[in-house]
């Protein structure tokens, strides 16, 4: 058995207390530029095991801005980390208060891990959504090339370990919109 020391990190050490309630993060959260990344547990609500590692992706946004400092187009390069699941989990990015009508167009760099098997979409959106929602990955497993659901890049050394997948998406609006409404803050 493995012994993790207390610290103020980790609540005591390896223990087995039932944490409280997770609640969701306070917003704003400021965005510095530079790429995000985003750690899934995919029991949420619920804590599971609480490793954050079920779905690891990077979300780097890019705007393009007209001469009045309105974004015209939005390119997000997402990249596939790694899932630590062995359920089949899909991943789909909501762009918050923008209507599916102020999108022209998306296009994509390539369809890893789309197989209509989750998102059902009309103009590269999910259809009958309140916001424009991406399907980014039907089956994030497939994106990284396996047929089934297995732990991929979370465990050094591993022969599930593969190179991360990335995809390209480039979102034109019908009219320039503020950059505070499209903002990842």
């Amino acid at each position: 058995s493995l012994v993790i020391p207390a610290t103020e990190c980790n609540d005591g050490g390896n223990n087995n207390v039932a944490p409280g309630t997770p609640a969701n993060p306070v917003f704003p959260i400021i965005f510095d530029g530079a790429t995000l990344t985003y750690l899934f547990e995919d029991n949420w609500p619920y804590l599971g095991d609480y490793d954050m590692n079920d779905l690891v992706l990077d979300v780097k946004p890019a705007y393009s801005v007209n001469a009045a400092n309105r974004v015209t187009q939005l390119q997000l390069d997402v990249t596939l980390r790694a899932v630590g699941a062995t359920k089949r989990l899909a991943a789909g990015l909501q762009l918050d208060g923008i209507n599916p009508g102020v999108v022209s167009n998306i296009t994509r760099s390539n369809s890893a891990g789309i197989n209509g098997d989750v998102f059902s979409s009309g103009n590269e959106l999910e259809s009958g959504q309140k916001y424009a929602v991406i399907p980014v990955f039907d089956d994030v497993h497939q994106a990284l090339g396996h047929s089934s659901p297995l732990i991929t890049n979370t465990v050094k050394g591993s022969e599930n370990n593969v190179t991360p997948r990335q995809v390209t998406f480039t979102i034109d609006f019908n009219n320039p919109l503020d950059q505070a409404s499209i903002s990842v803050d």
